[in-house]
């Protein structure tokens, strides 16, 4: 029996075919040559950039201008490519803190880039002009750039801002002040609007957080929303409109909201409504008004007759 089974075994062995080697197809052969260079391609780039990395010199400059000046003239801040805060300063004096930050292959070429972005500092006796152009560039592998701009505002100085391509954040300033920008968002912390505080946004949402007393604040975008909080015992008239977004108001205080079909309006007061007025546009975003049950109305005193 085991000799049988040897001999088939043997037979079997002998008479096996060998397969024949499967072609490989035109389309595989090319996507393996082309992930080939690009695998090349890739190992080189990141080579060149490690190379760019480790010889890369980066300026850190920083500035403060001090400007002295009077709550008769005005203010003007034009900012490109950048970010800036605007926040309460001490009356007399306009402070300017500028913080440019470039990297490039060389530390030659990134003091040069940096010298072609000076801020500008102008003063024609009515109006104080701080222009802060972007910081230029070079090519795709660099340099990186960055700037800031930080502006205190003495109080009742009216200050018009100009912003393209960057943030704008406003900290409890005390002033007249006309905001547009571009391209960003804007955000206004902790004010008391005693002056009238008007902003215009392009693409960029806008928030609000303070106290509105006897005056207007005005605050429309044409893409994003915008959220307003303010104390739960505020006196202001509110006049919303979403034109293509819903309207939200919350609180103690009765406004009605009305469907407009896209949009939404919302028009009534906020408690007696004798303190002001709220204004919100929205073209392309929503609306939110919050009672901020943290803070109460700081109301000035009534006059002693």
């Amino acid at each position: 029996m085991s000799a049988e089974t040897g001999g088939r075994e043997g037979t079997t062995g002998a008479e096996r075919a060998v397969p024949p080697r499967r072609a490989v197809p035109v389309w595989a052969r090319a996507l393996g040559i082309v992930m080939g260079v690009l695998t090349l391609v890739l190992a080189a780039d990141a080579v060149l950039a490690f190379t760019v990395q480790l010889n890369s010199a980066a300026i850190d400059q920083g500035r403060v201008f001090e400007l002295p000046v009077s709550t008769e003239r005005s203010l003007t801040v034009t900012v490109t490519g950048a970010d800036v805060q605007l926040d309460a300063g001490r009356p007399g004096a306009v402070v300017v803190r500028d913080h440019l930050w470039v990297d490039a292959p060389t530390r030659g070429l990134a003091a040069a880039l940096a010298r072609g972005a000076p801020l500008t500092i102008r003063d024609d006796g009515s109006v104080l002009r701080v222009e802060a152009p972007a910081a230029p560039s070079a090519d795709v592998l660099g340099p990186s750039r960055r700037r800031s701009l930080v502006v205190a505002v003495p109080p009742g100085l009216a200050v018009v801002v100009r912003s393209s391509g960057g943030s704008v954040l406003v900290s409890g300033v005390d002033a007249p002040l006309d905001l547009a920008a571009t391209s960003g968002d804007v955000r206004l912390d902790g004010m008391t609007v005693d002056h009238d505080v008007r902003v215009r946004a392009g693409a960029g949402g806008i928030r609000f957080t303070g106290t509105v007393r006897g005056a207007d604040l005005d605050l429309a975008t044409s893409s994003g929303d915008v959220d307003v909080r303010v104390p739960a015992d505020s006196d202001v008239v509110l006049d919303a409109l979403a034109m293509q977004g819903v309207v939200t108001v919350t609180g103690s205080w009765d406004v009605p909201v009305t469907d407009l079909a896209p949009g939404q309006s919302a028009t009534g007061s906020l408690g007696s409504g004798a303190g002001g007025t709220i204004r919100l546009l929205s073209t392309a975003g929503d609306i939110s008004v919050r009672a901020d049950t943290n803070s109460a109305q700081s109301r000035k005193p009534a006059a002693q007759g």
